[in-house]
């Protein structure tokens, strides 16, 4: 569509009344509906030491600050998973509607095995929504770790666990020969 300049009072009707035209259509027409943000944040399990017989199940919770979304399956703003042995695990992916920021924990339940040492580490967890390229267009979530005694950022959230073989202990049983 191509525009004339007009001159004169002709002109200023022209431009009033395409000011008019383009007040009344509708908003979706010149914006499209934003994308949501959406994240899926992991967790990794590392055990060091010695080798245990059998892999240990571990238990991490993930927690939501100030009522920020959570992923499926989440129970009063937490959401807990499991890894047996080494490796690694997600809470599953939580979707954004809105900008913002939004903050989490995320911590290892303590297991019952006498011979681990549990990790006692927690990870803050702060997601930043914003405008991927133009306001209005996509949204995206950024993640950012930090462990909760420091300011550094954090590559991942990775507990570690120390396992200790028990130790064998002799017995000289005191023999007694009656005859």
């Amino acid at each position: 569509m191509t525009i004339k300049k007009r001159q004169g009072w002709r002109g200023l009707l022209f431009a009033a009344a395409a000011l008019l035209m383009l007040s009344i259509l509708p908003v979706s027409v010149w914006a499209a509906e934003p994308t949501n943000a959406t994240i899926n944040i992991p967790v990794y399990k590392q055990v060091v030491g010695d080798m245990p017989k059998t892999d240990e199940a571990y238990t991490f919770s993930l927690n939501a600050v100030d009522g920020a979304p959570m992923p499926d399956g989440s129970v009063n703003g937490t959401k807990t998973v499991q890894i047996t042995g080494e490796g690694n695990t997600s809470f599953g992916q939580i979707s954004y509607t809105e900008l913002g920021e939004y903050h989490y924990t995320i911590s290892e339940t303590k297991g019952s095995n006498q011979r681990y040492t549990y990790d006692k580490t927690v990870y803050s967890v702060n997601v930043q929504v914003t405008w991927k390229d133009k306001v209005g267009g996509e949204m995206i979530a950024t993640l950012y770790l930090a462990k909760e005694d420091g300011i550094y950022k954090q590559e991942k959230a990775l507990f570690t666990n120390r396992y200790t073989m028990p130790t064998p202990v002799s017995v000289d049983p005191p023999v007694q020969k009656a005859v």
